[in-house]
């Protein structure tokens, strides 16, 4: 039993410390009488059943919550059972995909797909199996195997988190698929440089594999940038992902960042900055940029027959 702080305060003054000490003693058999009565005396003072509060606790078991309506006691049994943990968690999984989709600055009218990876022994993937209608109509998303995805998906942004003792991943795409280089390749943006020479785009595109289907070396990515935007006799540095590159082969996709410093993060894009041609003879292919960096042309009609005459060992006829 406990006062009504605001009624007896006011009343009793410098006795209501004494009372509500009183009111805290006072057993079961007594708060009953208490209760059949209406009224009770401590400490000299006639207390009223209007004045106190009257808290029932159910001992000896977590699972249950009392609360009292008059002479009605109801017993609330709190405990979740499977069913409603199970919703948790997928109501869990719409809060990490609604806080990626922030994350890559998309707005609800963007037509997009998620993909994602989780063990197969994991308990989150039968989550994800028994509510899958209900989180992707919520996200407003089809929820797919991340094995179903394709390379022509331009990927938005990408996660992996820790959910329910397994590593879930989770993969936003543009819905739209879209041509991407026949071979592996990086964009390239410049953070804190201006280009010299009389270069004026900071993004650029690179291809990852030389003629013979090698990755190139970081040597040649590092004089790549240098050609593409005039630096030459300048320092910089390589960054991906906030790491100094030191490996081309784990690049393709990726955004490439310029800079003296390491840089800000930057949100990648899922196609070439550049425009570019697919090029194909029998199953050799190839990828011509047309304009590297954005804006500069670099390749006219003559150009790209003599870059694929030589590429390919062929001869080449303009017509």
């Amino acid at each position: 039993v406990e006062p009504d702080h605001k009624v007896l305060g006011a009343r009793l003054k410098g006795d209501f410390k004494a009372v509500t000490q009183a009111l805290k003693d006072l057993n079961n058999e007594q708060c009953e009488k208490l209760i059949a009565d209406g009224s009770v005396q401590l400490v000299g003072q006639n207390i009223d059943v209007s004045e106190v509060r009257v808290i029932f606790q159910a001992q000896g078991n977590d699972q249950y919550e009392a609360h009292s309506d008059n002479d009605v006691l109801i017993l609330l049994n709190v405990t979740p059972d499977q069913d409603m943990l199970d919703e948790g968690f997928s109501r869990e999984i719409i809060n990490r995909v609604q806080k990626l989709r922030k994350k890559a600055h998309l707005v609800p009218t963007d037509e997009v797909d998620v993909f994602y990876s989780v063990n197969k022994t994991s308990d989150i993937l039968r989550i994800i199996n028994i509510h899958r209608e209900f989180i992707e109509n919520t996200v407003k998303a089809p929820l797919i195997p991340i094995e179903k995805i394709s390379a022509s998906k331009p990927v938005v942004i990408e996660e992996t988190q820790e959910l329910k003792g397994s590593q879930l991943k989770l993969v936003i795409t543009w819905r739209k698929e879209v041509e991407l280089p026949a071979h592996p390749w990086a964009n390239i943006v410049l953070q804190g440089l201006t280009p010299r020479f009389g270069v004026t785009g900071n993004q650029g595109s690179i291809i990852l594999k030389d003629k013979n289907n090698k990755f190139i070396s970081v040597e040649k990515l590092y004089e790549e940038v240098r050609v593409l935007f005039g630096f030459y006799g300048i320092k910089f540095t390589l960054w991906c992902g906030g790491a100094e590159v030191k490996n081309t082969a784990d690049l393709n996709g990726k955004t490439i960042v310029v800079s003296l410093l390491q840089p800000k993060d930057c949100v990648a894009q899922s196609s070439p900055f550049c425009k570019f041609l697919n090029v194909a003879n029998g199953t050799k292919t190839a990828t011509l940029f047309l304009e590297n960096p954005i804006g500069k042309i670099t390749l006219n009609k003559e150009d790209a027959l003599k870059f694929v005459s030589d590429y390919f060992g062929i001869r080449t006829t303009e017509k």
